[in-house]
């Protein structure tokens, strides 16, 4: 079997779909009989140690590597990208099938940013290339029941995690450490959901403190830090993005990951953070909410009472802390490995 995956991202050191793909295809390639590789058709591939990563950016030598390869499945990878609507005619003319992952593009909370430049675009200039995809590709149920658009061929095919094999033992910290890591995006991220909700509760010293990493435009950090700054007894700080082993700190350091999105396809964060035998607060629009509450890995929050919510999740992780970190961890390493992923993947586009 041949798999082809198609990107029009960046491809760096900051996250998102290209880190996910190198994983992915690794772990593809150790399948029996099995090939995959990644076409990325705007970034070049010098930041991405991967054998498995090619760069083309030209459509007719586009054309010609797909049809020399010619692959049993075609993915693209997100949505709008211009570069995809016409490989996608011409992978259409040439008779091979494609699939869509728009990785939470095609979800109604994420069509709401930008609403108007999206409307028109998904009735113009990508209307052909949504609507010629053999099916769509969604990370979890929750992506798939909120999206704008449905074919009778979609399938679900959740991200995965390199299973952090080494048990840190936790610290019993004084103060119940919680951090938010992911893009500097207030609106996105919800940020600002977070720290309104968190004003509503700073009225005296509390038990826990909450940082803040990631990066961000210099805007949306002014917006950050603006909000910051209103904090008169919690301890809410910015304490900027981390990387490889800084960000392997943070997992092993802290005892709760926080996340209120508005919108994602399906967080990686909130995995890594469970390997490492962290519970996760987490929204509704995180897309995860279902999974973390019926599982008991950790509590989902409302909008409108996330500052109590989050003073009773410290409180009761504080007494059941031993079990959070346990089933945390076999949960992900149960669910959510990549070597799992990779062969469920395969099974299911098979």
């Amino acid at each position: 079997m041949k798999i082809l995956h198609i990107t029009a991202t960046h491809l760096n050191k900051y996250g998102g779909i290209p880190v996910v793909l190198e994983k992915l295809v690794e772990h593809q390639n150790k399948i029996k009989d099995v090939q995959s590789i990644v076409l990325s058709v705007r970034s070049d591939t010098k930041d991405i140690n991967s054998p498995f990563f090619h760069f083309i950016n030209e459509d007719n030598k586009i054309i010609d590597f797909i049809t020399e390869y010619n692959p049993e499945v075609i993915i693209f990878h997100g949505l709008y990208f211009t570069q995809y609507v016409k490989i996608g005619k011409l992978i259409s003319s040439n008779h091979f099938k494609y699939y869509i992952q728009p990785h939470s593009s095609f979800m109604k909370q994420g069509q709401r940013k930008g609403k108007i430049k999206k409307f028109v675009a998904n009735r113009t200039l990508f209307h052909k290339f949504i609507k010629n995809a053999h099916g769509y590709i969604f990370l979890n149920e929750s992506e798939l029941k909120n999206s704008i658009f449905r074919t009778n061929n979609d399938v679900i095919i959740p991200n995965g995690i390199n299973i952090n094999k080494e048990v840190h033992k936790k610290n019993n910290n004084e103060k119940v450490k919680v951090f938010f890591l992911g893009r500097i995006d207030i609106d996105h991220k919800g940020l600002d959901i977070l720290c309104e909700g968190l004003r509503k509760v700073d009225n005296e010293h509390r038990e826990f403190l909450i940082d803040i990493y990631g990066v961000g435009t210099d805007k949306e950090l002014e917006v950050l830090n603006k909000y910051l700054a209103k904090f008169e007894f919690l301890k809410v700080e910015y304490k900027g993005p981390v990387y490889g082993k800084d960000k392997e700190k943070v997992f092993e350091e802290y005892d709760i990951m926080v996340l209120t999105s508005r919108y994602e396809g399906f967080p990686v964060t909130v995995l890594e953070a469970l390997s490492y035998g962290i519970p996760c607060i987490v929204s509704d629009g995180t897309n995860v909410k279902t999974m973390i509450e019926e599982n008991k890995l950790g509590w989902g929050v409302e909008t409108d009472s996330i500052g109590e919510d989050i003073l009773n999740a410290i409180r009761t992780y504080k007494v059941h802390r031993d079990s959070y970190i346990k089933r945390t961890r076999s949960y992900v390493e149960q669910h959510y490995s990549w070597e799992h992923i990779a062969n469920s993947s395969v099974s299911t586009l098979n």
